[in-house]
Parts: C-alpha cells; sequence; structure tokens
C-alpha cells in the first residue's frame, strides 16, 4: 500500500503571503504590502447594456515581495428585475484597464414571465501569474507586477428584457416578491501567494 503522501504530497510552493477577506463597506485595511481603502456597498446596483464598474469590487493592489499569483475573488448576490422574463449578465475582470478575457462569465436564470425566481451568490474569480517573462493580460499573466495595479469587475445585462440587479434578495426569508425586500453586501477576497 503507498504512503498517503504519495497520493496528497505536502505543498511546497503556493503559501500565503497575504489576504484580505472582507464586505466592501468603505472599510480601511492594513496589510505588510500597504494600506487599502474599500468602496462602500450602499445598495443595489442595476445593471445596464453597457459593461459598468461593479461597485465594490475595484482595489488597488500591490503585492508583497515573493508573490507568484493573486488569487482574486468577488462574490456578490445576483436578482432578475421582476417582470422582466429572468436574468441573463455578463462579467469582466480588468487588471488597470486591460481585459483578462479568460476571466469572462455569464450567468442566466430560468425562464419565467412574471418573478425572476433564480436568485443565487456569483463568484467572479481568477488567479493572475507573476512568474511570467511577459506579460499577457487576457491569460491574467503579469510580469513584474511589483507596484499598485487596479483589479475590477465590470458587468452589463443580456438586454432590457433580461435585467439584472447586484446584491438584491427579493425573495429573502419566506417574504414572496412583495414582502421583505433586503439587499445583500457583496464579500471581496484577494490572497497573494508564493
Amino acid at each position: 500500500m503507498a504512503n498517503f503522501t504519495d497520493s496528497f504530497p505536502a505543498s511546497s510552493g503556493n503559501n500565503v503571503l497575504e489576504e484580505i477577506q472582507c464586505v466592501p463597506d468603505g472599510r480601511t485595511v492594513t496589510l505588510n504590502s500597504g494600506t487599502y481603502t474599500l468602496q462602500n456597498v450602499t445598495g443595489t446596483q442595476t445593471l445596464t447594456n453597457t459593461y459598468t464598474e461593479v461597485i465594490g469590487s475595484k482595489i488597488n493592489y500591490t503585492p508583497p515581495s515573493g508573490t507568484k499569483y493573486i488569487k482574486y475573488q468577488y462574490n456578490v448576490h445576483i436578482d432578475p428585475v421582476p417582470n422582466n422574463y429572468y436574468g441573463i449578465s455578463h462579467y469582466r475582470i480588468y487588471v488597470d484597464g486591460s481585459d483578462v478575457t479568460e476571466a469572462m462569465k455569464t450567468y442566466a436564470h430560468q425562464y419565467y414571465t412574471t418573478y425572476g425566481y433564480g436568485n443565487q451568490m456569483m463568484i467572479i474569480n481568477y488567479v493572475f501569474d507573476l512568474t511570467v517573462s511577459t506579460t499577457n493580460a487576457a491569460k491574467g499573466e503579469f510580469a513584474g507586477w511589483t507596484g499598485a495595479k487596479e483589479i475590477m469587475v465590470k458587468a452589463r445585462r443580456y438586454s432590457t428584457t433580461y435585467a439584472i440587479e447586484l446584491n438584491g434578495n427579493i425573495w429573502r426569508d419566506g417574504g414572496g416578491a412583495s414582502g421583505n425586500y433586503l439587499w445583500n453586501r457583496p464579500l471581496l477576497a484577494l490572497q497573494a501567494l508564493s
């Protein structure tokens, strides 16, 4: 019989150098690499037909020395807008204005003519590779990332017929479509890995 470590070897890399996990409520977070002030999400955000910044997803991040990979993750609750069939939405991650095309995601809910029942928590994430010698933003590969770079998510709805909003939760706590409408705060998480 093989040893347990033959199947599951101990990690020799990918150690977490630092980590952020918090709601974007305007707070300031201090890490070894610097001090970061997060955006303040104060309610829902209805998407349009044009890619626009997802409020709360932006951070200007400087990785600590020795970082080989940066894992970025944004968790947001999405909710189809009532009387718009069902929601379809598209998401892209940008680093310093460059589209990381391999990180693009599309989410869709079931079809229904009056109310959109497809509430869900969505995860937009990617791991950026800093070990490369040549930058290829489309693949999330960045050579020489030593200073601050802006990471953000941009999103759009498929069309006006298939509208969506972020941070919404119309079916909360058994309240139905017309009651107990409350919004949910998103979560921003980032890890620097060696």
